[in-house]
Formats: structure tokens, sequence, C-alpha cells
């Protein structure tokens, strides 16, 4: 079986500035899970994200890595997105893969995607987890999500990340399938020492230590993932918890003043993956909130939730939209307004190792790329 795996993700010999690190990551995680498909001979090709010149790089030159093949690019907004689909019409008409994979929804893919695979008869499938609705973003962004958004009725199969994105993209019953994503590693971390193994009593409670317990945020700095919500609470939070905040965005300054002003906030700038990874190995908490602030949360459902929920340290997470109900039925989500964060923290050790045991069993048994796209190829979707 053939198949394609159409994206837009980086050459991960040479990421360029305005690459989403999230974004690469999942990607490079489908095509690993396309491989793994038994009899799958997987191809990838990806169009490079870049900031357009002049303020970025004129052309690139066809690169290829592990993951995928990058042809050339004129890096010029607009033309880098027509010649990339035509990239891909060509792509499927020479290689008439049985099975097309595209991940996120654009105007010039879409059209040559669809055209091509009625040509060859393939099957086409379709990941949607970005549609960009809400003030955060810009006019002309918006308004392609929704021209693009009327091409997706034309795959054989559409994966949205929420069902109420599924009803907004007007998809008929049975052509799709609700997928938020899955999980970033093959399997949960194990504490290696330090913080996460303290010599605390698994009956005591937390706060009562004398050590200085570490929740980490790592994250674009915006309001839609609660990094304000966030600091209003610290106000209130025990002083032998450290807040350390990794990431960019809008509010960085806002970050940085309240770090000068808490003595229990660190603000840490940017930061590779590598080096959070680390953080978070040996952080007690880590957090991953979603709100709809300057977005609207029912088209989105943030990635990282399936990395922190990989990690021995608890998980903060809040009743966003479209998180799965058996996780919630886990307990200890965090309220939208903050109100019980620091009921959460002080809990139990033995309460939040059992309640991270449970949630990492349930979602380690139901979001796997592999699994979605059995299910999707042999047309169990719903």
């Amino acid at each position: 079986m053939k198949v394609l795996f159409i994206g837009h993700f980086s050459n991960s010999e040479d990421v360029q500035v305005g690459a989403s690190a999230a974004g690469d990551s999942v990607q490079r995680r489908i095509v690993t899970s396309l491989k793994c498909i038994s009899n799958a001979e997987v191809n990838a090709v990806a169009q490079r994200p870049a900031k357009s010149w002049p303020k970025g790089r004129f052309i690139f030159r066809r690169a290829q890595d592990s993951y995928a093949i990058y042809p050339i690019t004129i890096n010029v907004a607009f033309v880098r997105d027509f010649v990339f689909a035509i990239y891909c019409f060509f792509t499927i008409l020479m290689q008439r893969p049985g099975k097309v994979v595209q991940y996120n929804s654009y105007f010039f893919v879409n059209v040559f995607v669809v055209f091509a695979s009625i040509l060859t008869k393939s099957h086409t499938t379709i990941i949607i987890q970005d549609h960009r609705s809400g003030e955060l973003f810009k006019y002309f962004d918006r308004l392609h999500d929704r021209v693009a958004s009327k091409l997706v009725r034309f795959y054989k199969v559409a994966v949205p990340v929420t069902e109420p994105l599924a009803f907004e993209l007007a998809l008929k019953e049975n052509s799709y399938y609700v997928f938020p994503g899955a999980m970033e590693y093959d399997r949960p971390f194990e504490s290696q020492g330090g913080k996460c193994k303290a010599t605390t009593s698994a009956n005591s409670i937390v706060s009562s230590s004398d050590r200085k317990l570490t929740i980490v945020f790592a994250g674009a700095l915006e309001k839609h993932n609660g990094i304000c919500k966030l600091l209003d609470a610290w106000k209130v939070i025990p002083d032998n918890y450290e807040l350390i905040v990794y990431g960019k965005g809008g509010l960085k300054q806002y970050v940085a003043e309240i770090a000068q002003s808490l003595p229990n906030v660190t603000y840490r700038g940017y930061a590779n993956k590598d080096v959070i990874h680390q953080e978070m190995m040996q952080s007690d908490f880590n957090v991953c909130f979603r709100f709809s602030d300057g977005i609207d949360e029912r088209f989105f459902f943030p990635s990282k939730f399936f990395s922190v929920n990989c990690y021995p340290g608890f998980a903060l997470v809040n009743n966003f939209s479209g998180l799965p109900r058996e996780f919630q039925e886990v307990g200890f989500v965090i309220n939208d307004d903050m109100s019980n964060i620091v009921e959460v923290l002080e809990s139990k050790v033995m309460d939040l190792k059992k309640k991270t045991v449970k949630r990492q069993e349930y979602l380690f048994g139901n979001y796997s790329w592999s699994k979605l796209f059995v299910n999707v190829f042999n047309g169990t979707n719903s």
C-alpha cells in the first residue's frame, strides 16, 4: 500500500524562524506512525514553514531528511503556497498512492490534492488541527481558512480536532472521524530522580514539604493559554511552590514584570525543546491550559496536552472544550477560574501519582496516530 503524507513542517537539519516546534513534532510523529503500519510504503513531502521574504530567505533549495522531501521553494507569500500545491499535484500523479494523508487545510493544496485524487482515485484523508477563528488572528488568515474549508468535504475522510469543528465545516455524517491528537511519545516517562523522587511520605501533604516544589509552564505567552489566569492565582499560592515560565508571545513583558514582583515566579524566556524536556522531567507539576481568549477554543485542541501527560509530574489541565470525558472523570481537573488550584497542588502525593497513572493508561490506550490511521483506512470512521 502506497501512502503519501503531505505536511507543512521543518527540515530537521534547517529549522527556520517562524516554524512551530509543536507542529514539527506532531507531523514527524505522524510520518513515523504511518511507517509502522503493516505493508505501508510511505513517502512524505513538506513545505518548510518560515517567515516569507523579505523577512526570511528568498529561496530554499530542494532538501531531504529522514522524514520528508522538501521541494525547492520561492519563499514569497502566495507564490510558495501555489508552487507547493503544484508539486503535490504532480507527486500524486506520478506516485499514484493508494492513500494520501494531508495535515491541515490550505486553499491551493486542497484544490490540487482533490483534483489529483480524482484523476488517480486515491483515498484522501485530511487532518484538521487548526481552524483560525478569533480576534488573535488576522482577517486574511481567518478568511483563508473559511474559504479553504469549503473544499474539505471533497476528501474521502476528514479528521477534525473536535465535534464543533466538524459541524463548522458542514461535514456529512460518516465522512469524518473526530480525533484531537496523539501522545507525543511511545510510553510514559519514568522519574529519573531529583524533584520527582523526593523523599516525601506517600500519605503526606505535598505543601508540607520543606523542599521547593516546581510547576512548569512552557508555551506561547498568550491569553488563550491561561498564563494571565495562572499568574493572577499565583498570588495566593504557598511560597514553597515555584512557577517556572518558558515561552514568548504577546504577554512576554507582562510575564517578565510579574516575575520581578513575585519571588516564587521565574521567567526564563524562550528555550528549545530539549531544555524544556529536561525541566519537565524534574518538575512536580506541568501546565496545559486552554481558554477562548482571542481564539475559539472549540476549533483547537492543545497539542501540548499530549506532551505534558507523558511526564511523571502531575499535569495541571483545565476543563477546556474537547477535553475527553474519560480524562475528566479521573478528576483533579482545574476549574476555569482557578478556584481549586491550591487544593489540587496540596493533594497527597500518592493521590496525584494514582491520578497520573490512570490518566496515562487511558491516553496511551486510546490516542495514537497508528490507531487512527488503521481505523480511517479500514473505513471505521464515525
